[in-house]
């Protein structure tokens, strides 16, 4: 659900060009960058065993810090998703007590 917000940050939630950033739109946003990182994992597998066995290596050492980034990319998306659940979660709860 995407609505206009005057604020610029609501219930720990960054807005972007005056548009709320909801759950259910980070949660499509982080399982397509989990596809799209699923399938450049396999691309990159692919062409490290493409490759002749005496330059594996190599590429092997080329391929790594690529791997890296892209776990760690996903990891900061997690945690966000994570923070911002917490922040609604709490939300809801403050104005419940």
């Amino acid at each position: 659900m995407l609505g206009k917000s005057s604020y610029p940050f609501v219930l720990g939630i960054r807005t972007l060009s005056s548009y709320l950033i909801t759950t259910t739109y980070l949660h499509s946003n982080v399982g397509k960058l989990k596809d799209a990182m699923s399938n450049t994992y396999s691309q990159l597998e692919a062409m490290k065993e493409s490759v002749q066995f005496y330059l594996r290596h190599h590429v092997s050492l080329l391929v790594r810090p690529m791997q890296h980034v892209s776990f760690f990319q996903l990891y900061l998306l997690q945690v966000q998703r994570e923070r911002i659940v917490f922040y609604y979660i709490m939300s809801r709860f403050i104005y419940l007590v």
